[in-house]
């Protein structure tokens, strides 16, 4: 896609193809339906319209309109889009899975480094509040872990035993 946005629109400024490029995806990505030639047409009869109306976006479109050259590009930015567009899609699932491994690696990572700090006060408190609550013995949590008592708290919290796991 990179090498697509570099190679076209040339005669145009940086900020005449940045503003281009980015509103041309927006209108390939809500006109998916269409084809490549319906949507080019429909982008330019768009683009004829807000000139008729005096409120155009891209006055260097109208400037260009009858240039060969220049529908070209567009059609073959449309075709590039396109594309772009269907390989995100196919590569979604895997995108998906990575996405999801990385939430368990970043869970492990914060369990892990919860096992080796000491629990906070606020933390203990809360845990000798809770076991009171739910007329519990409080366990002794001498060498606990913010870890282990996270994991007591949410047994408490879920009505689950450590004699029932």
């Amino acid at each position: 896609m990179y090498n697509l946005k570099k190679n076209l629109f040339l005669n145009l400024t940086a900020r005449q193809k940045s503003a281009l490029v980015s509103y041309l995806q927006a209108f390939i990505k809500k006109n998916r339906t269409l084809s490549k030639s319906e949507i080019l047409n429909k982008f330019l009869e768009e683009e004829k319209y807000y000139f008729k109306i005096e409120q155009t976006h891209f006055h260097f479109v109208i400037e260009n309109i009858e240039n060969e050259v220049f529908l070209e590009e567009i059609l073959k930015f449309i075709n590039g889009t396109i594309y772009h567009f269907e390989m995100l899609e196919e590569h979604k699932p895997d995108a998906d899975k990575q996405k999801e491994y990385a939430k368990i690696q970043r869970k492990r990572a914060q369990d892990f480094k919860m096992s080796k700090e000491k629990p906070t006060q606020k933390q203990l408190k809360y845990y000798e509040k809770l076991a009171k609550a739910h007329a519990l013995e409080p366990e002794s949590l001498e060498g606990a872990s913010k870890l282990d008592l996270r994991n007591k708290i949410m047994m408490i919290l879920e009505g689950t035993d450590e004699k029932d796991c």
